[in-house]
């Protein structure tokens, strides 16, 4: 989004605007508000900005008291924003690492059947194309969890490369759920540790 219509939308928003960060995703920068409170009369005055761009809006409380939830997300929000404006309120957030295990072992599982899913529908092309922003945030958090495991995610990469695009969609896919299940399986030593 460009910085006229950010400056635009931060008027328009006014008293309710309390941070304003640029997200660096796979898909682009988006812009992260964080509002004291949502006021649908407030975001009623950006719809009109925001039908065609993505944008985030966040409360002060969701961030404040959903980090725990959603720990995976705000861990790479916080690796990937920048502040624009206002308090740096992902600053303060302090991700705990049992709140990130759970996380990212219910992120990988969900991953592993929606690849076989995929797989037998048809739908694979689509899931390589998703899994691979998806893999990075995980590969964030994992790295978090336990820095040793970043070697792990070479093997993963080494699909994505130039010669695998041309491979067999089978070995890509028995690849991709092997890697996944071992991640799995050394995530879920950690919760026994």
């Amino acid at each position: 989004m460009k910085e006229k219509k950010l400056l635009d939308v931060q008027t328009k928003l006014g008293k309710y605007l309390f941070a304003l960060y640029q997200y660096q995703t796979s898909h682009g920068l988006i812009p992260i508000f964080v509002l004291d409170t949502v006021d649908f009369h407030a975001l009623s005055k950006v719809k009109k900005d925001f039908e065609k761009e993505k944008c985030i809006v966040l409360s002060k409380d969701d961030v404040l008291n959903g980090h725990d939830v959603f720990p995976l997300r705000f861990l790479h929000m916080i690796n990937h924003s920048s502040l624009i404006l206002g308090t740096d309120i992902l600053k303060s957030i302090t991700i705990k690492k049992a709140d990130l295990l759970k996380t990212v072992e219910l992120e990988l599982r969900t991953k592993m059947v929606q690849l076989r899913e995929d797989y037998l529908s048809g739908s694979f092309d689509v899931f390589v194309k998703n899994i691979l922003s998806f893999m990075e945030v995980i590969r964030e958090g994992v790295e978090y969890i336990d820095p040793s495991l970043k070697s792990d995610w070479k093997i993963f990469s080494d699909l994505y490369d130039e010669k695998a695009k041309k491979q067999d969609p089978l070995h890509v896919v028995s690849h991709i759920n092997l890697y996944l299940d071992d991640l799995c399986a050394k995530i879920d030593a950690r919760h026994v540790a």
